[in-house]
């Protein structure tokens, strides 16, 4: 389960720092998303991530920022 990445030879597991907040929750993803920067984004149950391929790290947006003035009224 989770996130992993097949490098042509062999499937690498994608793993947070220990101590990270930044972390990928222990369910299934249910969609993905390529942007124009080439970053993943994930969304599993109840949240959305960002997985940056190049650096292999996870961040959670602050989706208030993301979202805000795109609000249909």
């Amino acid at each position: 389960n989770g996130l992993q990445r097949y490098d042509g030879k062999k499937i690498i597991q994608f793993r947070p720092p220990p101590g990270s907040r930044d972390y990928l929750p222990p369910v299934s993803i249910s969609q993905m998303f390529e942007d124009k920067n080439g970053n993943i984004w994930i969304r599993t149950g109840q949240e959305v991530g960002i997985f940056d391929p190049a650096t292999f790290r996870y961040k959670k947006p602050a989706l208030d920022k993301f979202l805000e003035g795109r609000r249909q009224k």
